[in-house]
């Protein structure tokens, strides 16, 4: 699978299940070009989803990774570069996912990294 497919299928994954949170919705892009972030996942008090309603905005950075030995793991390491980390904190902080991808696409675990 090349890197484009890679990237949009975990795009995608986050966002079906962001889609599937009543209070939750996605700011996210794929093949973005922004330098260290994909977008942005906002958190709402109440179902309807209006600014007004709007509790956190919580960057986002997604990372997909196409490797059949990751489907069953439990838990994984990634490496960040430092730029990328030095642009997170001064953000406020990031949401990092990491999200394995089978070859035929169908399943894809998340990891959350701390």
């Amino acid at each position: 699978m090349n890197s484009v497919k890679i990237e949009k299928g975990a795009i995608l994954a986050l966002k079906k299940i962001i889609y599937l949170h009543g209070k939750m919705n996605e700011l996210l892009k794929e093949e973005d070009k922004e330098p260290s972030w994909d977008g942005d996942i906002l958190i709402y008090s109440s179902e309807d989803l209006k600014v007004e309603n709007i509790l956190y905005r919580i960057s986002t950075q997604v990372k997909g990774k196409n490797d059949e030995s990751w489907l069953n793991k439990k838990s994984v390491t990634y490496p960040v570069e430092y730029r990328h980390l030095r642009n997170y904190l001064n953000d406020g902080g990031v949401c990092y996912f990491v999200i394995a991808i089978s070859d035929d696409g169908e399943r894809t675990p998340f990891f959350i990294m701390p």
